[in-house]
């Protein structure tokens, strides 16, 4: 699982100019993930990305986008 969240302004403009979506995209379809949740998490928006890894060196690959395409919290 990953679990990231990011500042609901930030979020707020993502989700407007599309870039949110073009974010979060590849993660899913890269780790083929199942259930994914999105809520708000101390004044944060929060999403939990469900999936199956048993490689734990991936988990850097896998994250790291979210780390350069905003100011995630993973």
């Amino acid at each position: 699982m990953v679990k990231f969240t990011n500042p609901v302004e930030m979020g707020n403009e993502a989700e407007k100019d599309g870039t949110s979506g073009k974010a979060i995209a590849p993660l899913i379809e890269t780790v083929d993930a199942q259930p994914s949740y999105f809520a708000l998490e101390n004044g944060r928006r929060m999403a939990a990305i469900i999936f199956e890894e048993n490689d734990q060196a991936r988990m850097p690959v896998i994250s790291e986008p979210l780390y350069c395409s905003s100011e995630c919290i993973c």
